[in-house]
Parts: C-alpha cells; sequence; structure tokens
C-alpha cells in the first residue's frame, strides 16, 4: 500500500510535503490529494523561490486543499515554530467554529 493510499493520511494533524521531489512531484501529489479529499492542512516546502511556491498553493487551493503555509527551504527552527503557531492557531479556530455550530443546532432543537 502507498502511503497516498493510506487511512493515516486522511487523519494527519499537518502534512509537510516538498515540491520538489524525485519520482513524484509535490504538484502531482496535490492532484491526487484533492482527488481523495484530504482535509488534512498542508504546508508546503520548496527550494524555489517565492512566485512559484505562491501559485502551487493557489492552484492547490482552488482545488479545495488547506495550505496554511509555504516555506523555502531550508528551514529553520524558527520558520517550524511560526508553522507551529499557524497550526495551532488553526486548530483553535476549527474547534471554536465547531463549537459554534453545535450551538446553532441545539438552538434549533
Amino acid at each position: 500500500m502507498s502511503a497516498l493510499e493510506s487511512q493515516e493520511l486522511h487523519q494527519a494533524s499537518l502534512i509537510l510535503l516538498d515540491i520538489n521531489m524525485p519520482q513524484m512531484d509535490g504538484v502531482e501529489i496535490l492532484r491526487k490529494f484533492a482527488e481523495l479529499s484530504i482535509q488534512a492542512p498542508i504546508a508546503l516546502l520548496s527550494g524555489e523561490k517565492g512566485l512559484f511556491i505562491k501559485n502551487t498553493a493557489a492552484l492547490a487551493e482552488l482545488h479545495g486543499l488547506t495550505i496554511i503555509s509555504s516555506l523555502e527551504k531550508p528551514l529553520s527552527a524558527t520558520k517550524l515554530k511560526e508553522l507551529y503557531s499557524q497550526l495551532q492557531s488553526q486548530n483553535t479556530s476549527t474547534k471554536s467554529q465547531h463549537a459554534l455550530q453545535n450551538y446553532s443546532k441545539d438552538e434549533n432543537l
């Protein structure tokens, strides 16, 4: 079974995806993620500069994927801490939205 077929992929808290890989490039993997309706937040990594990674992130978002960050390599501890903060912020926001949705559902009963 390949990683793309794994149930764990659907349960991931975060996916770190390097856009430049030897066998299958990141854009192709993003297409697969979209086909599989992956809901996990994705952080893109690339040695490419600016516009390439921004366009890749925009394309992924157009296909319904959640891109929380686009990071240029090499990664630093500071960049990883910022990514962790973004993930925590998103998780807090998501929990608040779910609580609000549940409250609204209870109100309709």
